[in-house]
């Protein structure tokens, strides 16, 4: 290169293509305020996530400790149609994109690009997690599982999902709400979740069963449907809700509640089985050793 040659340094260059692009748009310096409000609106926005988060892992959990895995070998007949039945898809997608749009916004935020992803969206979901588990231990998620997911197109609650499981009284299953028992006949009127009452024979079921039966508002029955009209149970179960407050759970309901007289409906040891037709029952033979106490 000759001595009177001129050359720009490639900053200063740069620097001077930066200035005109700045000159040709127009841009004008922002004040600093607008930059701690933006700052300020994604943390909120942040928060909010993580608090919709927190729901939505809340109606998650309880869809899963409602999902009936104790009773999944006499209510499907694969673990996969179980599975399928079970999972709470709806909930799982919902946290995700709010997991998404958590760290869109975090990203956004004055010192927030610095975070990898994994770290920020695993966070996140640990925050989202343990608020899950404060609103399901509280009643949160029972209440919004069953008030909100029940008007969703296509979701099933787990609740609802177990009433289709256990009303199927053809292969031994029955849920209802007790409504009496007779302590002369040895019999009970149950209301089943379709409306449909019930005259379930329950001389058969031992003291384990009958002891959930006196304390119980709704039950899970085990049994034979006869022709006429007649359940005749093998094995009472409570219908337990994980999840929900004590106070409206629907078990601990005493006896007296259920019957006109309102005195102990007859002793324990009284309950004995009296016949063999239990034992050809399928769904029987596989809860008896779990629940009966034998």
């Amino acid at each position: 290169m000759r001595p009177n040659d001129t050359h720009t340094p490639p900053s200063e260059d740069l620097a001077h293509k930066v200035l005109e692009r700045i000159d040709e748009q127009h841009v004008e310096p922002r004040p600093r305020w607008q930059f701690l409000l933006k700052n300020q609106v994604q943390w909120l926005l942040l928060a909010m996530c993580l608090a919709v988060g927190a729901i939505t892992a809340s109606a998650a959990i309880y869809g899963v400790a409602n999902a009936g895995w104790e009773f999944r070998e006499v209510t499907n007949d694969s673990l996969g149609s179980f599975l399928f039945q079970s999972i709470p898809f709806l909930w799982i997608a919902a946290l995700a994109i709010v997991l998404i749009l958590a760290y869109e916004n975090f990203r956004h935020t004055k010192s927030g690009y610095r975070y990898p992803v994994l770290s920020v969206i695993g966070l996140v979901f640990l925050i989202a997690l343990i608020g899950g588990a404060i609103f399901f231990a509280t009643g949160f998620g029972h209440r919004f599982e069953e008030g909100i997911g029940g008007r969703i197109p296509f979701h099933r609650p787990p609740l609802e999902m177990q009433n289709l499981l256990w009303m199927k009284p053809g292969k031994g299953l029955l849920v209802g709400e007790v409504v009496s028992i007779d302590p002369v006949d040895k019999t009970c009127i149950l209301k089943a979740l379709d409306g449909k009452e019930w005259n379930v024979d329950i001389q058969d079921i031992n003291a384990l069963s009958f002891e959930v039966l006196q304390t119980s508002r709704l039950v899970r029955v085990v049994g034979i449907a006869g022709e006429d009209g007649v359940f005749r149970s093998c094995l009472i179960l409570p219908w337990e809700i994980h999840g929900m407050p004590s106070d409206m759970h629907p078990i601990r309901i005493r006896a007296a509640a259920f019957t006109s007289q309102g005195d102990v409906i007859f002793e324990r040891n009284e309950i004995t089985e009296r016949t063999t037709d239990c034992e050809g029952v399928r769904p029987y033979i596989i809860l008896k050793k779990r629940y009966s106490g034998e």
